[in-house]
């Protein structure tokens, strides 16, 4: 006889049977919907890392590309500087019409372009220009303000109180901040056509203008310089400052002492101006 009854046998097999296809698969309805989130997921991180690589390349790009132009402009101005400083002398002579014989000049100006960018260039002689650090040092500034107010011709307003050594423009004259180069450039340039504080503190009468030399000698003596001294720069050769020469040219004692103290034929210091312009457009 058997113990089991062929019905139960029965109930059960069906019962696994019809339960087995059902846990297959409820998890295979889940399991598309999750797998799509998480690609959704890994591809915007993905994208946000790309974006973030992207902008940072970027950026690094820029700035390298920045630096590579300030270190060309760098070296283009020693470059420009070493080589017309070391020819200085000579670069500022000229031939006139009255004669092929070279006569000093007191500036020269010319545009350069190099690397890509264009340069103005303005080589001065400083020793054509009054040495305000000298004549400060040797009178107090109420004797000495008159005079650099002659000499800035209205170009800028003094400082109430000027020390005895300057040692920069802004503590002679008021100078207006500017956020453009080139104006900052053109403002200190202007300030600078008659006076200097980086000469030897001698004047240079064979190429400084008539203003500065009269401005000088007002300076010392309350009068404009005699026209022996003012003329001197049309002779040929240029003479050496001394008490006899002083006194050929109808100097007095005192005036001769000054002249040769303070006046020279010659130049030994020299300024370079390099701004940078806009690029060459070629």
């Amino acid at each position: 006889m058997n113990p089991f009854p062929t019905n139960l046998r029965d109930h059960r097999f069906q019962t696994g049977r019809s339960n087995a296809p059902h846990s297959r698969k409820s998890p295979s309805r889940k399991r598309p919907g999750v797998i799509l989130v998480l690609v959704l997921l890994m591809l915007t991180l993905c994208a946000s890392i790309a974006a973030q690589v992207a902008s940072r390349t970027i950026r690094l790009s820029g700035q390298a590309a920045d630096s590579q132009r300030e270190l060309q402009s760098r070296w283009a101005v020693v470059s420009i500087r070493r080589s017309i400083l070391n020819e200085a002398r000579s670069l500022l002579m000229a031939t006139t019409t009255e004669t092929p014989l070279s006569k000093a000049i007191s500036n020269r100006e010319t545009n350069l372009v190099l690397g890509g960018n264009r340069y103005q260039i303005i080589l001065q002689d400083e020793s054509a220009k009054a040495p305000i650090s000298r004549m400060l040092q040797s009178k107090n500034q109420q004797q000495v303000k008159p005079i650099l107010r002659k000499l800035l011709q209205g170009r800028a307003i003094l400082q109430s109180n000027i020390p005895a050594k300057p040692s920069q423009w802004r503590e002679i004259v008021d100078l207006p901040n500017s956020d453009s180069s080139i104006r900052s450039f053109e403002n200190l340039f202007a300030v600078t056509q008659y006076m200097t504080l980086w000469s030897e503190g001698r004047l240079n009468v064979m190429t400084a203008e008539k203003e500065t030399i009269d401005a000088l000698w007002q300076f010392q003596f309350n009068s404009p310089a005699p026209e022996a001294i003012t003329n001197l720069h049309q002779t040929e050769p240029a003479i050496e400052f001394t008490a006899a020469n002083a006194q050929s040219l109808g100097l007095s004692v005192n005036q001769g002492e000054f002249a040769v103290n303070w006046l020279t034929p010659t130049s030994s210091s020299y300024s370079l101006w390099i701004v940078q312009t806009k690029p060459n457009s070629n």
